[in-house]
């Protein structure tokens, strides 16, 4: 037993003895210490990191001539040529890479997150925008590329129709993004943006790891971490809600709920519609996250059950029409994220979309039901300052089932796989290019969408882009119920000049949009033989406080030129959801004395065209433009509570949206009309907002 500790200990002392220490010190090119420098001996598993005074220390058994490395993000990568053991200590500076990543790619592309050069709004910017109400969805129909429908509530982005803006959550596609509505009751959509940490609107052009829309994606990313434990209660004029935010050290949770009931509502302000059953519902949202050593892990829940019971005015039936709606509607993603190495990062992610819908309409049943399926995995490869790769797969599955007098299912799969490459090129200039190839279960058949974008960098202020790429869709369901023959495809051209300087953004896009294998009825049938244009010019300019420090205000404008034959268009007509010229104003100000934020907002569009048929010609009349003023006051009475209070169309606007016409003439040959009018000319709303958290001072309305 002597004998074998003897050896034992002879042996630790010959590998303590080994261990060679190597010292050293790293610095910028302007002599500030570097902290967080990855130090490594290359082809060995020895390694450590500067502290913060740029200090590092590393134990290796390693000897004779070996390569250490040095590597920070933002610095050039330097390696020396060390002869271990050493008793020398190094003192290295660090290069600054040329910044050839501040080269953007702005072209179609309007973020809402808090730290990006392309920020255009932010979460408390959609609470606060009076014409919003919280609806993230309504907020972004201020930002130039939409057109307020305001009988309908969707996202119209370019010319395009609402089912052609796909709406994400943390990359996955989400099959029922709004909550079920009837004729000329605009809708909303149905998430909460204080669960997002971003919200990005693409109005085009966007990269090949989004498919299966022609027009727009949206993208909502879910919070990684809230900072601290809360609580938050909300009590509105429409409801109450409820939201907790829990912290653990590698676990977090976020659940919200809440009930809304429009019955109290239309009971004090009168409406045009009968209503036997307000707007009711209840729903709820969760996401969890869990710290892994090298990844995060978040799953998405939400589920909602809504109904309503109305009769409506209509010219064809002397009692109106019933609408007697039921929704059931679950959403859930899970998604992963890895990074295997601090150039190579990993993603894989799955979504499920489950709604019920049933409606009532005068004597006729239907039951809608919609299921879909997403599923992504992603590598992303940033191989040093000038090079990245990203390569992909996805696989989107919907199943709709239409029962009324007839029965329809309709089946979509379409598996796609993607790869993308940015390349920065010399200091101001930046190319991104990739393809993505779709197969369609269904039809059999390939499709390749090739996409690219140009960036260059005019000055520290100003960045310049251009956009060419190929998008394709299913086509849209709900409009014929019926089995496509192909997908339908857009070609999409942009033009984008960004700029940005201290607290200003302005941001100019030219674009042009082409559209092939739209749905068409020719001769009682429905043939993919539908095709149309979009082509336009859109302005935004926001000021942060520059010339008055406590007054924000974001100004844009759209124009758009569409065209297209589809659905039941006989002949190249302007849509009737398009307007030509859209101008937003959206104001806020801050005064400190009463601890108050007033906002101000002004919706325009120049009217939307519909056929007359006492007139000659389709699409030959334009409806009254539409205008309307909202107001709203926000006032922080303590740290906690925020009491909100805001006016929809204060100036009581007689705006419509258009006419409904009689199927047959009367004796002299005339079209009987009814003017389409909203339910409610105003809307008024007023809610009260309550945190509790741990520092006993967490508020929202401070942060502006």
């Amino acid at each position: 037993m002597k004998s074998v500790l003897i050896i034992a200990f002879s042996i630790l002392a010959v590998v303590l003895q080994a261990q060679s220490k190597i010292k050293g010190t790293i610095y910028d090119s302007q002599g500030k210490p570097i902290a967080g420098a990855n130090i490594t001996l290359k082809d060995t598993y020895d390694g450590t990191t500067s502290n913060e005074k740029g200090i590092f220390v590393m134990e290796t058994s390693e000897t004779g001539n070996h390569i250490l490395s040095i590597e920070k993000s933002g610095f050039k990568t330097q390696e020396i040529t060390l002869s271990i053991p050493t008793t020398q200590e190094i003192t290295l500076k660090l290069v600054e890479e040329e910044k050839l990543n501040d080269v953007v790619f702005t072209a179609g592309s309007m973020k809402a997150k808090s730290n990006t050069n392309e920020t255009m709004l932010t979460s408390l910017d959609v609470v606060t925008t009076a014409s919003a109400l919280g609806d993230a969805i309504g907020a972004f129909q201020t930002l130039p590329g939409t057109t307020v429908n305001a009988n309908d509530g969707r996202l119209y982005v370019r010319g395009g129709d609402a089912t052609e803006t796909a709406i994400t959550i943390d990359g996955l596609q989400v099959f029922q993004p709004y909550g079920a509505s009837v004729n000329n009751i605009p809708t909303r959509s149905r998430f909460s943006p204080f669960l997002f940490k971003g919200l990005v609107l693409n109005t085009g052009g966007y990269d090949v790891s989004f498919g299966n829309a022609l027009s727009g994606i949206v993208e909502f990313n879910t919070e990684d971490f809230t900072q601290q434990n809360e609580w938050q209660f909300d009590i509105m004029t429409v409801g109450v809600g409820a939201r907790l935010n829990k912290r653990w050290e590698k676990d977090g949770l976020t659940i919200s709920t809440a009930y809304f009931n429009l019955t109290p509502y239309n009971k004090v302000f009168e409406s045009r519609d009968t209503w036997k059953k307000s707007p009711q519902g209840l729903g709820g949202e969760m996401v969890y996250r869990h710290q892994f050593e090298k990844g995060i892990l978040k799953s998405y829940f939400a589920y909602e059950s809504s109904a309503l019971d109305v009769i409506q005015e209509s010219i064809h039936y002397n009692d109106g029409i019933r609408f007697d709606l039921k929704n059931n509607n679950l959403y859930s993603n899970t998604t992963y994220s890895h990074s295997f190495h601090k150039k190579l990062n990993g993603f894989i992610g799955i979504s499920y979309g489950d709604a019920k819908t049933n409606i009532e309409q005068n004597a006729t049943e239907i039951e809608l039901l919609n299921k879909g399926l997403n599923a992504k995995a992603q590598i992303e490869w940033k191989l040093n300052s000038k090079n990245n790769f990203v390569l992909g797969t996805e696989l989107i599955n919907t199943k709709n089932d239409l029962q009324s007098s007839f029965n329809q299912d309709v089946n979509n799969t379409n598996l796609s796989t993607y790869a993308e490459h940015q390349y920065f090129f010399w200091k101001r200039f930046g190319l991104k290019y990739g393809l993505r190839a779709e197969y369609s279960v269904d039809n059999k058949e390939w499709n390749a969408a090739p996409r690219a974008s140009l960036a260059y960098k005019m000055n520290p202020n100003s960045n310049f882009n251009v956009v060419a790429g190929r998008y394709y869709q299913n086509m849209n369901f709900n409009s014929y119920y019926r089995e496509p023959n192909e997908l339908m495809a857009s070609n999409h051209f942009l033009m984008n000049y960004f700029y940005k300087k201290e607290k200003e953004i302005l941001r100019v896009e030219l674009y042009h949009k082409s559209y092939e294998n739209l749905p068409l009825e020719e001769n009682n049938a429905i043939t993919q033989n539908g095709s149309g244009s979009a082509k336009g010019f859109e302005l935004y300019y926001r000021n942060s406080g520059k010339h008055l420090s406590n007054l924000s205000y974001w100004i844009s404008y759209s124009f758009i030129d569409s065209e297209r034959e589809f659905n039941s268009y006989p002949e190249m007509a302007i849509p009737n959801f398009v307007s030509k010229h859209n101008v937003s104003f959206v104001g806020k100000y801050w005064i400190s004395s009463i601890r108050s934020q007033l906002g101000f907002d002004y919706q325009f569009n120049s009217g939307r065209y519909y056929t007359d048929p006492n007139e000659t010609g389709f699409q030959n009349v334009k409806s009254r433009p539409y205008n309307v003023i909202n107001v709203s006051w926000a006032w922080l009475y303590k740290p906690n509570v925020i009491f909100f209070a805001s006016v929809s169309n204060i100036l009581n606007i007689k705006n419509n949206f258009g006419y409904e016409f009689a199927n047959s003439p009367d004796l002299n040959g005339i079209y009987a009309k009814k003017e389409i009018l909203p339910a409610n000319n105003q809307f008024f709303f007023v809610g009260v907002f309550i945190t509790l958290s741990q520092d006993k001072n967490k508020n929202q309305l401070d942060n502006l």
